[in-house]
């Protein structure tokens, strides 16, 4: 419970931070996916973010209104669509990484490094990944 409720505070903190781009942070997670190379379709994002695909299609909505974000259809296969940062999109990303990290930095200053390391390798535990 006190792990849910923390990361609840901090996804709360982070929208706070970012509502002036008109932004939320699964928004922002799926601009990471993007701009990391880790997706490039709406159906490769649901599954990077564990997600609905109707949820990543009505983000992909709001996130295109704003000019953050282009669906194109592939060259290759028609069927498929890709996601990409729009230039204003790629400029507006940097600075919602910005937000994001003062937000994250300003939550875990008051950790002890040394007890962040250890409690990345106890959730990666929990999550059972061994090679942390």
């Amino acid at each position: 419970m006190a792990l849910r409720r923390t990361g609840d505070l901090v996804i709360h903190e982070i929208d706070a931070g970012l509502s002036d781009f008109a932004v939320n942070f699964l928004q922002l997670s799926m601009l990471v996916a993007i701009a990391s190379g880790r997706a490039h379709s709406p159906a490769g994002i649901a599954q990077k973010l564990d997600v609905d695909r109707a949820v990543v299609t009505r983000a992909l909505d709001k996130l295109e209104a704003n000019h953050f974000v282009q669906r194109r259809r592939s060259v290759d296969d028609r069927r498929n669509v890709l996601v990409s940062l729009t230039e204003p999109g790629a400029i507006s990303f940097n600075k919602l990484c910005n937000v994001a990290s003062a937000i994250l930095r300003a939550r875990l200053g008051k950790v002890p490094s040394g007890e962040c390391e250890h409690l990345q390798c106890l959730l990666a535990l929990v999550r059972g990944v061994s090679n942390v």
